[in-house]
């Protein structure tokens, strides 16, 4: 067997695995070390403040983030909605990770996996569009300690690559609570909604 086929039969079997929906996606590398983020919060009702930084600076405030209600998109899944000043944004959590299915501004096609889980040290996976086109690879580049101002996490900071325009952006993510730093904002404070479970 060729490795293009090879490779083509992997490509397939992970986009097909348990939970995966339409989306298409390799795991590249299935890190290692202990599993740092478990699950993420997608209950409706938790609240999320960011605050911008700008020069290793806190700038402002950014406006509140909230998974808002739940909702079944045409494409049939059921998504749970995370409601920025921006956008609505369609995620599904599944046994995977999580499915990012775009938002108000247009619906995809096909999904994204945006988080694989369990994310750990060295997890490498790559996503594709419905035409079977690399999209974005993300990297989980090192399990760290920040500090910000809702408080110390422990952390899987993940860089998300644009494979098409070649621009990255670099997210922390802390068991249960889900993001708690970006590129360009800080988590302020968080409440989460653990009686929706």
């Amino acid at each position: 067997m060729s490795c293009a086929l090879r490779w083509g039969l992997f490509v397939m079997l992970a986009a097909c695995g348990p939970g995966a929906g339409n989306a298409k996606y390799v795991i590249i590398n299935g890190g290692t070390g202990d599993d740092v983020v478990k699950t993420i919060n997608t209950t409706v009702g938790s609240r999320y403040t960011f605050g911008l930084v700008q020069d290793q600076v806190l700038r402002g405030l950014g406006a509140d983030s909230a998974y808002t209600r739940r909702t079944t998109l045409s494409q049939g899944p059921e998504v749970v909605v995370y409601s920025t000043t921006d956008e609505d944004v369609y995620l599904e959590p599944t046994a995977d990770g999580q499915l990012t299915w775009g938002g108000s501004s247009g619906v995809l096609a096909s999904a994204i996996l945006s988080i694989k889980l369990p994310l750990k040290q060295d997890l490498e996976w790559e996503t594709y569009d419905e035409k079977g086109v690399a999209f974005y690879r993300y990297r989980v580049e090192a399990v760290e300690r920040v500090d910000v101002p809702a408080g110390t996490f422990l952390t899987a900071r993940t860089v998300q690559l644009n494979l098409r325009t070649s621009t990255s952006v670099t997210r922390w993510y802390a068991d249960e609570v889900g993001l708690v730093q970006r590129s360009n904002s800080l988590l302020l404070a968080y409440e989460l909604n653990r009686s929706a479970r």
